[in-house]
This record gives structure tokens, C-alpha cells and sequence, in this order.
């Protein structure tokens, strides 16, 4: 096929074709990572809050531990939470 054939700088279009995919297909897969990277970091960051400000108060049903999360202050669940 001629089109295989062709060049530029004598370095074969598919080759460069191919680097220029692999090139953009990284960068995507980069931003993507660092944007999972923050939200797990996000994630994280509410959950130790969550547990500075809770605690679970264990309850064992039948061999099968039915607690709940129960504020540490002693105030019950309400809207804000």
C-alpha cells in the first residue's frame, strides 16, 4: 500500500500517526487519573471528619452487630447531618 510508504523526515507517517495517538491517549488518561487522584482525596479527607465527630456504638443481634454511627458530643442525628 502506498500510503504506508510515505514519509516525512524519513520517518514513516503510520509511525508518527501512532506517537501522536499514544501521546494524546496519555495525556487524557493522565488528567483523568489526577482528577480520580483528588476525589479520592476528597473522599477520604469527609470520612476521617465523619469519624472525628462520630463514633459506632456497637449492638450484636443474633451473632450479627446491628450498631449505628452516634455522635461523640451525645447529641442525636438530625437535619444538618
Amino acid at each position: 500500500m502506498e500510503i504506508l510508504d510515505l514519509k516525512f523526515a524519513g520517518v514513516p507517517i503510520w509511525l508518527l500517526l501512532l506517537i501522536g495517538c499514544i501521546f494524546y491517549n496519555g495525556r487524557y488518561a493522565y488528567r483523568e487519573w489526577l482528577k480520580d487522584r483528588e476525589t479520592a482525596r476528597e473522599l477520604d479527607e469527609a470520612q476521617h471528619q465523619f469519624k472525628a465527630e462520630h463514633e459506632w456504638r456497637p449492638r450484636i443481634a443474633g451473632g450479627i452487630d446491628c450498631g449505628e454511627w452516634v455522635r461523640k458530643d451525645g447529641r442525636p442525628f438530625g437535619a444538618e447531618d
